[in-house]
């Protein structure tokens, strides 16, 4: 029997949340160290999170069950990637198929890590998105270019061509369902791009989008990644970003939270 808050989930739409804050954990944390995690975490969740700020935490995929039962119900569980075969001789991968089981509803796609060590090319990401759309999961779309495109000031196409081949053959509607998140690869882990480039590349990579599309401005979330912490936050969202992806900052409860509640200080419910 499917729970209420799956339910709840599944209905809710993006443009009802005003602000993203998704933990990438990568591959890190062990059993117990998860375990811990959500025992702190969910205790300073449990009254100051608004209703509409989307909270996403994304383990390692062995702990996707896991975390899935102990994280409170307003946090939400997101897969890190997924094949786009349902089943098959692909060992080593996982299938969005899968995920369903877990309840999970949303999914990163296409980050810059994956792209390199998983040799994903865009046509699968395409795949990846078409599938997870059609089972009702969301995907957040990784989107960055490399420092030798960033130095060529070519980032804004480069970025939007990505976007554009994650989008083949998707429908407006199917478009809105997405949730983009700009990591340039040269900022991942290092140093965050300048509060400058971070909102030129939001503003200009969603005009373009609007422009193809005919959608609101309310209808397309773009997020930020690439060395968020609790120190650059504030000036993050003074970009007008519409969220974070949060890597090595998110691996501590109290850091993620006070990120969390730092963003809380910028934006207006």
């Amino acid at each position: 029997m499917r729970s209420k808050n799956l339910d709840n989930e599944k209905s809710m739409k993006l443009n009802s949340f005003s602000k993203f804050f998704i933990a990438n954990w990568k591959m890190n944390l062990l059993k117990d160290d998860v375990v811990n995690y959500f025992k702190k975490f969910n205790s300073l969740c449990r009254k100051n999170i608004p209703s509409n700020f989307l909270i996403g935490v994304s383990p390692s995929s062995i702990f996707l069950s896991l975390t899935k039962k102990i994280a409170s119900k307003n946090i939400n569980i997101v897969a890190q990637h997924v094949c786009g075969e349902e089943f098959g001789p692909f060992t080593g991968n996982i299938s969005y198929k899968q995920i369903i089981d877990f309840g999970i509803k949303y999914c990163l796609v296409g980050h810059s890590e994956t792209r390199f060590f998983f040799n994903i090319s865009d046509n699968e990401i395409n795949k990846i998105i078409t599938k997870l759309i059609s089972s009702n999961i969301t995907p957040i779309l990784c989107v960055g270019e490399p420092k030798e495109i960033f130095l060529k000031n070519k980032s804004t196409n480069y970025v939007f061509n990505q976007v554009m081949k994650a989008f083949k053959n998707l429908k407006e509607n199917d478009i809105k369902k997405v949730i983009i998140a700009y990591e340039p690869i040269w900022a991942i882990g290092k140093q965050s791009a300048s509060f400058g480039t971070i909102q030129k590349m939001y503003k200009s990579v969603k005009r373009k989008i609007l422009n193809k599309y005919k959608l609101k401005n309310s209808e397309i979330k773009i997020l930020y990644g690439g060395s968020v912490n609790k120190n650059n936050i504030i000036e993050i969202f003074k970009t007008g970003v519409d969220g974070v992806l949060i890597g090595n900052a998110s691996l501590n409860p109290e850091t993620f939270y006070e990120i969390i509640m730092l963003g809380k200080q910028v934006v207006k419910h």
